[in-house]
């Protein structure tokens, strides 16, 4: 299976989108709490 280099950069680029917004949400709601 052979990808394309444009489908797996923009793969990558949702993941970390995900990621900052599951980050801002963290730190809004439990800034100094830890779970």
């Amino acid at each position: 299976m052979k990808k394309d280099p444009l489908v797996f950069i923009h793969h990558i680029l949702e993941c970390i989108e995900l990621v900052q917004r599951y980050i801002n949400h963290r730190t809004k709601k439990d800034f100094l709490h830890h779970p």
